[in-house]
């Protein structure tokens, strides 16, 4: 559930926000991502490769129990020596590593020890020998220390000793090591474990003939046992992890090298192993258990074929799926995506691939209606199972979250050059695996929730049951369109092309922003969704302080919930504290900022009341709500002039100087009033926030027990605070509801 725009982004499923990635999904319904997001995948992949895609179809993992372990942080670990950090990195779950994959002075300190880092190297060659099918002898948390280097190497100069190809290679003995045990097969979930990270630091690290032909029984076990194998998650997650890091490396060696594939040691000498990947990707007789290994075995021939000894061999296996799978199915897709951008867009048979035209008629198969709002201005484009009730219910959810937004910022003009369109599309596929071909359709990622794109003013996400995910459509379309909000409203720039954004400065607010005002309602200010609350610890040992939330990053385990948190407990009490950082981020002030939020998470007083704020959340979560729009915008409301409406509001919120607008919409029209309002004495701008707040939500109350239920439908928020010269203050409110005049 991110913004993605134009920067690189060290993100839960991606590492670049732009890069139109593409994977195919994994064995599992892709809502099971939903459950997870706010957690990274746990296995990033530090190389990024222009004109290719690093992110494959994967079999998505179980969630872990949560146990309470001893935590360490990287500051911990360079305290050791090194016989003192092997013995306990074999003795722990990499878990409990807090900050492992993050950039941070100890992690400089601790990887720049390239002794330090040979000798976990050496370690895990011994125990690479060792383990059996029920002791992984620690090689889980080693290969995670390793490659959380080499990970760090690549985004950051400071670790460029280790961004070598030559350091990576001093892996090769421990792979090696690790298959020729006995015990590198199929049966424990010890063993699936060591296979999974074998896969993953040939990913991070290197590899060579041998240690690709090593996983080729593997493979072909595994490929000999489908039925057996195929709901097996522990397993479906090596197999992937296998496919994708011998692909990856061999992709990054060619674009690293500027070699061609004849030319590397792999050519010729790896047929086995391509083989089987060939029998993934035309295994036909697709099923929802078997399509990810399908997908897999499409997408990474395209590149390993390359390296097969007959010429052509990938394009003539993308020619041959043309063929076995139906047209437009995502199997056919998937293969004319690689025939496109892999074989320049000629098959085999040197037929011309039409890849815009077919893409486009996907897009007419998979999102066939298309709904208008707002003179055109919200664009909903769905699949066919997406009701009318469902579209016009988030059409009225959005409105919500955009009036609470704006009594926040206490603005409704766009930034300066903010470069977000005005037009808002959502795009909302049937469900959880139709929403795996919108990287197809339209090239962005979706291991995800929902994804916002800025620089094309789209959401995406899909519609999901409550066994997929304990999220609802409403939510993410809520969270989401706070990030559209967030865009046009207060970051300056598209996302990322402002300093503000620089070194992940605006993760803790942005994500935390989108699933607090996911909670916005109509009349009630914005309410803890208690299914964000669910997400925080009831042992408050294992909270962050307010310093690691403002200073959190993508990978930081719950990160959406605890940044929820501080942004709850911000609006609810310390709305001059929010509205100080939403002044310094709207003005592009990244000085003021830093030594803001600095000073911030240092007050131990502060964090002391964030603290007390998350326990009280957690305390009291079964008396929050999950809060969605009412029945009561369905309704159909007795056509009533537009005059009587106006008149009725001006006079219950005391408002001057009215002006109106009108808007159609498909379903519905709507109106848009904007009245002066002259309060009371000043008492302060905060605390004359917290009076109007209070006179806009009683307003809407009074209204809302009228006759007529088109009351009900009404939002409201203000704005351009003032003090006259009386001393009373002043804002201009802005209230939106259905209008059901006859003209419109």
């Amino acid at each position: 559930m991110e913004k993605y725009s134009n920067q690189m982004n060290l993100n839960s499923t991606d590492f670049n926000h732009e890069k139109y990635l593409k994977e195919p999904i994994g064995m599992f319904s892709s809502g099971v991502l939903l459950e997870t997001k706010s957690k990274i995948d746990i296995h990033p992949s530090p190389k990024i490769r222009s004109n290719y895609y690093n992110i494959y179809q994967k079999p998505l993992t179980l969630e872990r129990p949560q146990l309470i372990e001893e935590k360490y942080s990287m500051a911990d670990l360079i305290k050791l020596n090194n016989e003192q950090l092997v013995n306990l990195l074999v003795t722990i779950e990499w878990e409990q590593i807090t900050d492992l994959f993050q950039f941070n002075d100890a992690a400089v300190t601790f990887y720049n020890d390239l002794g330090r880092i040979e000798e976990l190297i050496n370690a895990l060659y011994t125990r690479g020998k060792l383990y059996t099918k029920d002791d992984a002898m620690g090689i889980e948390t080693l290969v995670e220390v390793i490659r959380a280097g080499f990970y760090l190497a690549f985004y950051y100069v400071e670790f460029s000793q280790l961004n070598q190809r030559s350091f990576h290679d001093k892996c090769l003995p421990a792979l090696k090591a690790i298959a020729a045990n006995p015990n590198f097969t199929w049966g424990t979930k010890v063993q699936s474990t060591i296979i999974q990270e074998y896969g993953l630091l040939i990913n991070n690290a290197s590899c060579d003939v041998e240690v690709v032909n090593l996983v080729y029984p593997i493979l072909k076990e595994y490929y000999d046992n489908l039925d057996k194998f195929i709901e097996n998650s522990e397993i479906g997650a090596a197999v992937y992890a296998l496919l994708s890091g011998v692909n990856y490396d061999l992709e990054t060696y060619l674009l690293q090298t500027g070699s061609k594939p004849e030319d590397t040691i792999w050519y010729g000498k790896i047929d086995e192993f391509i083989n089987v990947v060939i029998n993934f990707a035309l295994l036909g007789n697709v099923t929802q258990k078997n399509s990810w290994i399908i997908n897999n075995g499409i997408y990474h021939i395209a590149n390993l074929g390359k390296f097969h000894s007959t010429p052509n061999k990938g394009n003539r296996v993308l020619t041959n799926v043309l063929v076995i799978y139906p047209y437009l199915s995502e199997q056919y897709l998937w293969a004319v995506d690689r025939i496109s951008f892999v074989y320049g867009g000629i098959d085999a048979d040197g037929n011309v691939i039409e890849h815009e035209k077919i893409v486009e008629e996907g897009k007419g198969y998979y999102l066939p209606k298309t709904y208008m709002f707002d003179n055109n201005s919200i664009v909903f484009r769905t699949g066919n199972e997406i009701t009318e009730e469902t579209v016009k219910r988030l059409y009225w959810a959005i409105k919500e979250v955009k009036a609470q937004f704006h009594r926040i910022i206490v603005s409704d003009e766009p930034i300066e050059n903010e470069g977000n369109s005005e037009i808002l599309v959502n795009v909302i596929y049937n469900n959880p695996n139709e929403y795996q071909l919108n990287r197809l359709l339209y090239v962005y990622d979706t291991n995800n929730g929902g994804i916002y794109i800025e620089k094309i003013g789209t959401l995406f996400t899909y519609d999901r049951t409550s066994k997929e995910s304990i999220y609802s459509l409403e939510d993410l379309v809520r969270h989401e369109f706070t990030h559209y909000l967030q865009g046009r409203y207060v970051v300056p720039g598209l996302w990322g092309d402002s300093d503000i954004y620089n070194n992940e400065r605006l993760t803790w607010f942005e994500e935390g922003n989108a699933e607090f005002l996911a909670g916005a309602t109509r009349m009630n200010n914005i309410l803890p969704r208690r299914s964000v609350i669910e997400g925080l610890s009831s042992n408050q040992g294992d909270s962050y302080s307010a310093l690691q939330v403002l200073h959190a990053r993508y990978g930081m385990r719950n990160l959406y919930n605890y940044c929820f948190a501080m942004q709850s407990h911000m609006y609810n009490n310390h709305v001059d504290i929010f509205n100080k950082i939403y002044s310094l981020i709207r003005t592009n002030d990244v000085v003021g900022y830093d030594a803001y939020i600095e000073s911030l998470g240092k007050d131990e007083i502060f964090n002391q009341g964030y603290q007390a704020y998350v326990q009280m959340l957690k305390s009291n979560q079964e008396q929050y709500p999950n809060p969605r729009v009412s029945g009561d915008y369905l309704l159909q409301h007795y056509p009533k002039l537009m005059s009587e409406v106006a008149k009725m509001i001006q006079e219950e919120f005391d408002l001057t100087s009215i002006v109106i607008k009108k808007y159609r919409s498909q379903f519905f029209n709507t109106f848009t009033l904007c009245g002066s309002y002259i309060g009371g004495v000043s008492k302060g701008e905060h605390e004359d926030w917290k009076v109007m707040n209070k006179v806009v939500d009683n307003g809407l109350k009074y209204l809302t027990e009228e006759a007529w239920s088109g009351y009900r439908t009404l939002t409201a928020y203000f704005k351009n605070y003032r003090v006259n010269s009386s001393n009373q203050f002043e804002y201009d409110v802005v209230i939106h509801g259905v209008n059901t005049e006859e003209d419109g």
